[in-house]
Parts: C-alpha cells; sequence; structure tokens
C-alpha cells in the first residue's frame, strides 16, 4: 500500500503516553490496510494459480478458531505428579554432574569445585580450560550451546550428556510442566493457518499468554490430555506420509517396493545401513553401538529415514544425533547408495527452481521460492512437496470436509490438528457402530489416491482410540476399515493401561 508507516503506534500503546482513542486509530489504520492490501494480493494469487488454496486457507479459520477457544481437558493431578518426578530426577542428575566435575577437578588438584549448567560461562571454563578440550564455536564466537554440547557428549564426555539431560527435564519442567492453564483449567492455543510457507499450520501460546503450542507438546503431556465426559479421543494419522511421498515422488522402487508389500521400511533401511538381513534387524533398545547405544539398530534406520531425503548433510546428523562426524559421513552415503533415487528427486526439485522457482504439489499448491540459490534453499525446497502435501491431505480431505458435514459429523468435537494427524472426540452413547461409520467415512476421504507423473498411490490412514490422547491405542482395520470390534477393543486395551 501507499500509506504512510504507522506499526509503532501500536507498540506506543503498551507505553501511557498513548491513549485509547489513539490505539482505535492503530487498529483502525492495520484493518484497512489490510483490505487496500487484499485485491493487489489476490491478483498475484490469481497469477500463480492458487485460487483453491487461498480459499482453503480462509475456510480453516472457522474450525481453528472453534479448537482453540475449546481447548483440551488436562488431568492436573497427574501433571502434578509427573513435575514431582521430573524435579527428582534433575536433583539426581545435578548430583551425577557434580561428582563426575569433582573426579575431573580432584586430578587438576582443585577442591570445592562446582559447576552450574545453566551457566554458558562456567561451561566454557570448565570444558575448554580445564578439561581442555577443543573450543567450539558459533559465527566466529566460542561457545557451549546444544550443538556444542552435542559434539563434546559424542566424543565420550559424560558430563556433557547428564547437563543435556538436565536441560532437557528443566524445559519439560519449565515449558510445558508449569504451563499457565486457563482458569477451566483446559490447555488452548493459538493456531495460525498460514503460520509457515508449506501450508502447516503453526501454533503458540494463546493472547492471554496461558497455553502453548498445540501441535508440538511432548508425548509425555499427552498422557495428560484427557477426553471430556462421556466422550473418547480418535487420534487418526497419516502413516509415514512423507516417508511415503518421497518414494512416488523421486521415485525410488526399493522406497515403492516396500510400502507397497508391507515391509517394514525402518527395518528395511536399518538392513541396508548396516548389511545385514532385514530379519536380523533388532528393535530392542541398545543393540545398537551407534550414539549414546541406547537405540535399537531399527531406530537408526528411523532416524535415517526422517533425516537424509531432505539433503541434511554428515555435520549437522552429527550433531542432532549425537554420532561422529565419520560415522555420520559412512550411515549417509550407505543411506544414498540404498536409495539411489533421493538424489534423482534433489537433481529434479534443482531443475525446477533453474526453470522457474515454482514448486506444485499433488493436490495444486504452488510455491515460488524467491531466495538466493544454493544448498538452503535446495534443503528448503526438497521438504516443501512432501510437507505441504500432507497438511493440504490433512485440511482439505479431512479438516474441512469433517466440519462442513454438519449432519454427519454433529456429535463430533473436532479438538486438534498435529500436521499429519486430526484429534477428534466422539460420545461414547452414540455406540460403536455408529463411530466406526463416521470414521470410515473420514478414511474414504483421506485416502483417495495421489497422482505424480502418471503413478497413482495412497497414503493410508491410522486411527487410535483412547481415554487420553497419549494412552490411545491402535483400531486394527480389515480390509482397510475399522470396524466396531475393533475400536472397542482397542479403547479397552487403553484404559487397561491408564
Amino acid at each position: 500500500t501507499r500509506e504512510p508507516y504507522y506499526k509503532d503506534e501500536g507498540k506506543r500503546w503498551k507505553n501511557p503516553s498513548l491513549s485509547d482513542d489513539q490505539f482505535w486509530r492503530y487498529n483502525a489504520k492495520d484493518s484497512v490496510c489490510c483490505l487496500e492490501a487484499l485485491g493487489p494480493i489476490l491478483q498475484d494469487i490469481n497469477t500463480i494459480g492458487n485460487q483453491a488454496v487461498y480459499r482453503r486457507h480462509v475456510d480453516v479459520i472457522e474450525p481453528l478458531t472453534f479448537m482453540q477457544y475449546r481447548g483440551i481437558k488436562i488431568d492436573a493431578e497427574g501433571i502434578q505428579r509427573e513435575k514431582e518426578k521430573q524435579e527428582r530426577l534433575l536433583v539426581d542428575l545435578g548430583v551425577q554432574l557434580q561428582e563426575e566435575v569433582g573426579k575431573v577437578a580432584a586430578a587438576h588438584g582443585l577442591t570445592g569445585y562446582t559447576l552450574n549448567p545453566n551457566s554458558p560461562q562456567q561451561l566454557k571454563d570448565y570444558f575448554y580450560v580445564l578439561k581442555g578440550l577443543r573450543q567450539h564455536t558459533k559465527k566466529g564466537v566460542v561457545t557451549t550451546d546444544e550443538k556444542a554440547l552435542k559434539q563434546i557428549a559424542a566424543a565420550g564426555h559424560i558430563e556433557a550428556t547428564l547437563i543435556l539431560q538436565h536441560r532437557k527435564a528443566s524445559k519439560l519442567v519449565g515449558t510445558y510442566l508449569d504451563m499457565d492453564l486457563d482458569a477451566d483449567g483446559r490447555f488452548r492455543g493459538a493456531l495460525n493457518p498460514v503460520g509457515t510457507k508449506s501450508g502447516r499450520f503453526s501454533s503458540s501460546k494463546t493472547i492471554m499468554g496461558t497455553g502453548g503450542n498445540m501441535q508440538n507438546q511432548p508425548d509425555v503431556m499427552k498422557k495428560f490430555m484427557v477426553a471430556d465426559d462421556g466422550y473418547v479421543f480418535l487420534v487418526m494419522d497419516l502413516e509415514q506420509a512423507e516417508n511415503r511421498l518421497v518414494a512416488y515422488l523421486a521415485p525410488d522402487t526399493r522406497m515403492i517396493h516396500a510400502f507397497e508389500t508391507g515391509i517394514d521400511i525402518h527395518s528395511l533401511t536399518a538392513s541396508l545401513i548396516l548389511h545385514k538381513p532385514i530379519e536380523e534387524v533388532s528393535r530392542e533398545k541398545g543393540s545398537s553401538p551407534l550414539g549414546n547405544g541406547e537405540q535399537s539398530e531399527r531406530d537408526w534406520g528411523k532416524r535415517c529415514n526422517h533425516a537424509l531425503n531432505y539433503g541434511m548433510g554428515q555435520q549437522q546428523f552429527s550433531v542432532v544425533y549425537e554420532i561422529s562426524v565419520q560415522e555420520a559421513t559412512v550411515l549417509r552415503a550407505e543411506y544414498l547408495s540404498a536409495y539411489p533415487g533421493v538424489v534423482d528427486y534433489w537433481a529434479w526439485v534443482q531443475a525446477q527452481l533453474r526453470k522457474d522457482r515454482t514448486l506444485t504439489n499433488p493436490l495444486g499448491r504452488k510455491r515460488r521460492f524467491l531466495d538466493r540459490m544454493g544448498d538452503e534453499l535446495f534443503k528448503e525446497a526438497y521438504s516443501h512437496i512432501p510437507q505441504s502435501t500432507v497438511a493440504d491431505i490433512i485440511n482439505s480431505r479431512g479438516l474441512l470436509p469433517i466440519w462442513q458435514e454438519k449432519s454427519l459429523f454433529k456429535p463430533f468435537i473436532l479438538t486438534n490438528q498435529e500436521h499429519d494427524s486430526l484429534w477428534i472426540q466422539a460420545p461414547l452413547d452414540l455406540g460403536w457402530s455408529e463411530i466406526a461409520g463416521r470414521v470410515n467415512v473420514i478414511l474414504g476421504w483421506i485416502e483417495q489416491p495421489l497422482e505424480w507423473r502418471g503413478r497413482e498411490f495412497t497414503i493410508p490412514m491410522g486411527v487410535k482410540v483412547g481415554r487420553t490422547v497419549g494412552g490411545a491405542k491402535e483400531a486394527h482395520k480389515q480390509a482397510g476399515r475399522v470396524t466396531a470390534e475393533g475400536l472397542e477393543a482397542a479403547y479397552k486395551v487403553s484404559v487397561e493401561g491408564q
């Protein structure tokens, strides 16, 4: 727009010098400028061919508003018990850390030496001066941030491992278990339908500062997210959606064969990168010596599948998964050798960007990439089609039709959207048969075939049932659909496990 700059007026309102009348004028300018900008924006939308995408984003505002307004019931007593447990863990980790630090200090003739795990300066002095380790830097500045600590831990220094565990537990308490709930005891967040460039929603605290990110809660918190009285949670999520999309986008024949014949993709990847028969790949925790030794062999297949499809390099892989750069280099090379289609997909994406800077996903969403050509842009582009496709499937084939088909889904309560999943509450007095019938309607919408370069494929959706989100159990399907018996059996297992 050609309107004079005014945005600082809103910031000044926090200072008592700005009157209510001036603040209302600021709000009015915001509204007028949005309306004034709409015409040119719609022209751009029409030029690129994203009219349907724009319409979907407008339409989801209603159900998102409903979900964030209604919120989720929380087991406050359970959270308090978990908080006390984590606080005890913090004490134990602190004791272990001081014991390890004391041993090192004693070897240098120091007594009474203590280390504050939250003090960057003390950590620098301990690791880089007292222990004499190689300094890690970030933009030329010496650091002991999470990345640095992971690299130090990967080199075998247990103090760094204990500090990372301490920080994790501290964040769990401070960010989640100590979260401010609303006065009615419910958890809420603000859902933003245009929070990302890929079409994914973003989420944050409410405008009142309560709650938090509704789409990124740790598993421990989901155990305390409880269905309302008389209701049951249906947690419906796309199965290995991004991995499947990469398989068909690439295309990679080995990946596609695994998905179409029911081979577990994570076990297959583990067998390929570890050079052992798939039937010998272990799922037992601690069966792999890689990293901290706590993962199974299958876990490393899963980690490679999640990390390496979008161009992650060995340096970043080593930091994220706390292994040496040499180990990361070998795993990455083995992965790309096992799935050569992934490299072909990267080359195709780069060619499209150089052609017209535009990528289009299987559901017609177009995105024009305007940043400087290079590795960072390419990595963002590699992930765009899979991630945007998942978002569009969940929203256009699940969230919107459930909200709009009120005659059929009025008994259901839309509760949350978590990128590749929907949380729905169903009334138990509706009966398992009626619940199953409606769930199968949703599965029919979601599992419609996608088409890419002349090949059709489907992303299946799993259904879990439970009294809590975290305790929901998988309902086994028959011929691709749920049954009343399957839902009821899964619910009973979930209740018994509470």
